[in-house]
C-alpha cells in the first residue's frame, strides 16, 4: 500500500513539474520538483534504516517447506531443535532448493539473500 502511495506521489510530482515547464509556471513547478525530493528523501531514509536494523545473518538448517510463487518463493528452515526460520527469495536464488535439503542462507530480516546447498536430503 505505502508503495502505490508513493508512486503515486512520484507520478503527480513528475506531472507538475512538466506542466509547470510548459505553461512556464515556476510555482508549479517548484511543487513539483519539492514532491519528489521530498519522495526521494524518505525513500532513501527508509533504505538506511533497514540497513542499519537489520544486520546479515547467515543461518543454517533443514528446509522443511518451499512455496513457488509467480513472483518469489517463501522458504522455511528449521536451524535448531524449535527454530524456524521464515523467508522469501527471488525465483533465481531458491532455484533447486528441494524441502529436506541441508541448506545454509544468508538473510537480511525476512528476504533470504543467498541460498546453498550443504548436501542433500539425509
Amino acid at each position: 500500500m505505502l508503495e502505490k502511495f508513493a508512486g503515486i506521489i512520484v507520478i503527480l510530482g513528475l506531472i507538475l513539474s512538466v506542466v509547470g515547464e510548459i505553461i512556464n509556471s515556476n510555482q508549479i513547478r517548484t511543487y513539483g520538483i519539492l514532491l519528489l525530493l521530498a519522495t526521494a528523501s524518505v525513500a532513501g531514509i527508509r533504505f538506511i534504516r533497514f540497513y542499519l536494523t537489520n544486520p546479515e545473518v547467515e543461518l543454517g538448517g533443514v528446509c522443511i517447506e518451499h512455496k513457488r510463487l509467480p513472483t518469489h518463493c517463501v522458504l522455511s528452515i528449521r536451524t535448531g531443535w524449535s527454530e524456524v526460520y521464515y523467508g522469501q527469495a527471488s525465483l533465481k536464488t531458491c532455484a533447486g532448493i528441494k524441502v529436506g535439503d541441508k541448506i545454509k542462507v544468508k538473510v537480511r530480516g525476512r528476504h533470504i539473500l543467498a541460498v546453498s546447498s550443504i548436501n542433500g536430503p539425509d
